[in-house]
């Protein structure tokens, strides 16, 4: 296994110096479309969650509440007006990105961006994935990953 960065991976694909490439979002969607590469496994069974998140060091929490909330309504905002609007952000994506309207449309409809509250399944399912990278040798211990985790905004998902 190999950790190569997304446009090495790509070159290291074509030149055959891999056999195969693991990848997400617009890239896999490129690979489709333009590349015409072959899906071997996608995430739909669940094996990892899918799930991002918007981060935040402690003291800018304590110290810019009122901000971080702002900047989470906006972003709920923002991804729910996508889903409304798909060929609206895939056009204006894909000129952002470089990429065209046909990549740009399935990398979001493939995993479009849905805001959720922070909950006990969402904390689970990263829970589910710290422990397959442990499991895997990716990463060197087991962590608690709820530490992680602020609910507190979760009520700027709604706005």
């Amino acid at each position: 296994m190999n950790f190569l960065l997304p446009a090495d991976a790509k070159s290291a694909l074509e030149a055959g110096s891999i056999d195969a490439w693991s990848a997400w979002g617009i890239y896999v969607a490129q690979g489709r479309l333009a590349d015409h590469y072959r899906v071997v496994v996608d995430g739909s069974k669940g094996l990892l969650g899918g799930l991002g998140y918007l981060t935040a060091l402690d003291t800018a929490i304590a110290g810019k509440r009122a901000a971080l909330h702002d900047l989470v309504t906006r972003a709920a905002q923002a991804s729910r007006w996508a889903v409304e609007h798909v060929d609206d952000y895939a056009r204006y994506w894909s000129g952002l990105l470089g990429v065209s309207f046909d990549v740009a449309r399935l990398s979001f409809t493939t995993a479009p961006t849905t805001a959720v509250p922070i909950d006990a399944g969402v904390i689970a399912a990263q829970q589910r994935t710290a422990d397959l990278y442990v499991e895997a040798k990716l990463a060197p211990k087991k962590v608690d990953v709820a530490s992680f985790f602020d609910a507190s905004f979760n009520d700027a998902l709604a706005s």
